[in-house]
């Protein structure tokens, strides 16, 4: 739910929201991890590499998909602005 209500504030370029959102995606996103790292008291190094390497991996994939997310829907909504003002155009 963060993540879209993160888009929908990027899309309207909402940036006071869209900052709000961002830490709160980032907190729920590593929420499980920051757990795991906590509560494992006897976790290997080798561990805390592999997560890290994850954490990046799957971190940039979601970044990607957002702004996928962002330019798709800025797309959508110039598309409804440009289709009202031909339309207010046309019935003048």
């Amino acid at each position: 739910m963060a993540s879209l209500r993160l888009v929908l504030a990027l899309v309207d370029g909402n940036r006071k929201k869209a900052t709000i959102f961002s830490v709160l995606t980032g907190l729920l996103f590593f929420a499980p991890e920051i757990y795991i790292i906590t509560a494992g008291n006897h976790i290997p190094s080798g561990t805390f590499v592999i997560l890290g390497v994850y954490l990046t991996i799957t971190f940039t994939i979601s970044i990607l998909l957002v702004l996928n997310d962002v330019r798709k829907k800025r797309k959508e909504a110039k598309k409804i602005t440009e289709q009202v003002l031909h339309d207010s155009f046309e019935d003048d």
